[in-house]
């Protein structure tokens, strides 16, 4: 006995009526669903490749210099010309102190200190101490700018090389810094 609300239907009916309604077979809509993700999958690598290829544009073009760049820029290129300026500086005073010593003459404490390995900065520096309370085995004329276009003549003490030697070997500064550098150069200059 067949129930009313159950009949069975052949098979080109089934296929009508899913037509009909718009059914579509279960491998149909698996291949539209692989092929849907197939094409977003590849819009979505060309959107990432042309976000990377937006990136290294950005990278390698270089990024707008601002003041304080530019700022920062000449600064270190003036630290770098200062620097290279006291260098030669320093050299020359090495030179000059090293060529008047040589001559065996008589010379000021600032030369034989600079002759004898202090730099010219930290020899003006100390060679006032250096001299103060020594006899002077000569002395000599110079010219000192004072203000403006002002410049006055001085005397200058002068010391042969022994009493140099004999002062350098006892006089030390109170900072323990320099007073080891002293302490080296009279070592240095003793051997």
């Amino acid at each position: 006995m067949q129930n009313s609300t159950t009949t069975t239907r052949p098979a080109t009916e089934w296929d009508a009526l899913r037509a009909e309604l718009g059914y579509r077979p279960a491998d149909e809509v698996a291949a539209e669903l692989a092929a849907r993700k197939a094409a977003w999958s590849a819009r979505r690598k060309a959107y990432e490749a042309a976000q990377a290829a937006a990136e290294a544009e950005a990278k390698a073009q270089p990024a707008r210099r601002t003041n304080a760049d530019r700022r920062n820029a000449r600064t270190h290129r003036r630290n770098l010309r200062a620097q290279l300026h006291n260098r030669a500086a320093q050299t020359r005073a090495t030179a000059r102190a090293h060529r008047a010593v040589a001559t065996g003459q008589p010379q000021p404490v600032r030369t034989r200190l600079v002759a004898a390995g202090l730099d010219d900065a930290t020899a003006k520096r100390f060679a006032g101490a250096f001299s103060r309370g020594l006899v002077a085995d000569g002395t000599r004329e110079t010219k000192i700018k004072l203000k403006a276009r002002v410049r006055k003549t001085v005397q200058v003490k002068l010391f042969t090389a022994t009493t140099f030697t004999a002062r350098l070997a006892t006089y030390r500064p109170k900072d323990a810094t320099f007073a080891a550098r002293f302490e080296r150069i009279a070592l240095a200059v003793a051997a």
